[in-house]
């Protein structure tokens, strides 16, 4: 009988770090796996290629923060929601509770992968330092941790020969797209589309607040989340990228893969 693959995401949690240098505390390896250009993480570009993963992946189940939410902390007790515009502007159903102004990198691989996805509730958390900027030291801390993690997930695979566990390396994807945002298409970086304060990146979007106009041309959302199309464009490294960004394989194989 053939078995189905299930996805489990676990996300690992980054630091954003909102200086005009940005770039410049990021410093992964890169093989050029990584979807190019403006037309790599359009809106317009969710939908086809995944027909042959969707039929073999019954369900996506996973373990995240508020960059992953689907719409479970509208039901949390927390002053943390995303349930009202301009949240969702772009968003076919209008605001549902995603961090974003439309997609999530995991409302992209639900429609690449799976019949439903399932995002267990999560705390929305960041780390920052007294200046209201993401603390380069907690930056350094995340290659060595994100080393680590790619070692538990080959034990993992060793141990467990019946499953199949996967390392996506957000922080590298993120990383390449702020090392170099015009060829992605992008051409503000150490701003928010919506939010409040410095560079309207210290309060996330406030209810009905106006966002920029040029969402497409913005990486960053609001104080701590991705654009919708930054989100697509991991998305897809995700799904179809290298073994510098999906490690063993990405979750297009995963998809296909058989015990």
């Amino acid at each position: 009988m053939a078995r189905h693959a299930v996805l489990m995401l676990l996300v690992v949690v980054m630091s954003w770090n909102w200086g005009g240098a940005a770039a410049q505390v990021f410093r992964p390896p890169w093989n050029g796996t990584f979807p190019m250009g403006p037309g790599g993480g359009g809106a317009g570009s969710v939908g086809g290629g995944g027909a042959a993963a969707a039929a073999s992946v019954p369900a996506m189940f996973v373990f995240g923060d508020s960059l992953t939410d689907n719409g479970n902390n509208n039901d949390m007790t927390s002053l943390a929601k995303a349930n009202y515009l301009p949240y969702g502007i772009d968003f076919a159903g209008g605001p549902t509770g995603r961090f974003s102004n439309g997609y999530t990198m995991l409302s992209f691989l639900g429609c690449r992968c799976c019949h439903r996805t399932t995002t267990p509730p999560a705390t929305p958390r960041s780390t920052a330092n007294p200046a209201n900027m993401c603390s380069p030291d907690v930056d350094d801390l995340i290659i060595p941790f994100n080393s680590k993690v790619k070692s538990m997930v080959n034990t993992l695979n060793v141990n467990l020969p019946r499953a199949k566990f996967i390392f996506v390396d957000t922080y590298a994807m993120i990383s390449e797209v702020l090392r170099n945002p015009w060829s992605y298409g992008f051409s503000v970086v150490d701003r928010g589309c919506c939010g409040i304060g410095r560079n309207r990146g210290m309060i996330t979007c406030l209810p009905f607040q106006r966002p920029c106009l040029n969402r497409n041309t913005y990486i960053f959302w609001d104080a701590f989340h991705p654009t919708e199309r930054v989100n697509i464009l991991l998305g897809k490294a995700a799904y179809s990228g290298g073994a510098d960004l999906v490690h063993p394989m990405n979750i297009q194989q995963l998809a296909a893969w058989q015990p």
